[in-house]
């Protein structure tokens, strides 16, 4: 009996690495032609499972965008702003080396666009540009920091976030 609970146990533990080198050697595969750095994590149970170009340093990651959001929308309510403020974008806030959608739409900045309008580029388009300039806009990334800590988001989920401390 224990040689064969033994035996299923290394089994079912074989079976579970397959599966990771597969989806691991698909994602690679999936992503070999894509003009970026790319990386990916999985976690499971807290455990870093897969990861592809893990050794690489990302200078912002996008999921904090979302984090981002909420803190610029607090600020505006403590500033009693509404979301149709108008920002003024000068061309130097539009940098040439990060993904932009806004930078591609208005190359020549000095253009004045509405907060939400920034963050529909932010969240629903990745933009770094209109990211930066809503950062720049409330006070920083201390700000979105101060602002997540505020909300009892504890620094192992802010990492999740994309935040390092």
């Amino acid at each position: 009996m224990r040689f064969l609970i033994l035996f299923l146990f290394i089994l079912s533990t074989s079976l579970i690495q397959a599966q990771e080198v597969l989806l691991e050697s698909k994602i690679k595969k999936s992503i070999e032609n894509v003009p970026a750095q790319v990386g990916v994590a999985i976690i499971i149970n807290g455990k870093d499972t897969i990861t592809v170009n893990n050794e690489c340093h990302y200078p912002l990651m996008s999921v904090m965008k979302y984090p981002q959001a909420l803190a610029v929308l607090h600020y505006l309510h403590q500033h009693n702003q509404p979301l149709s403020t108008k920002i003024f974008i000068p061309k130097e806030a539009l940098l040439d080396d990060t993904y932009s959608p806004l930078r591609d739409k208005y190359p020549e900045g000095n253009i004045y666009m509405p907060i939400a309008q920034l963050l529909d580029y932010t969240i629903q388009k990745s933009d770094n540009n209109a990211c930066d300039i809503l950062f720049n806009y409330t006070g920083g990334v201390s700000y979105t920091d101060s602002y997540i800590r505020s909300l009892g988001i504890n620094a192992n989920q802010q990492l999740a976030f994309g935040f390092k401390n």
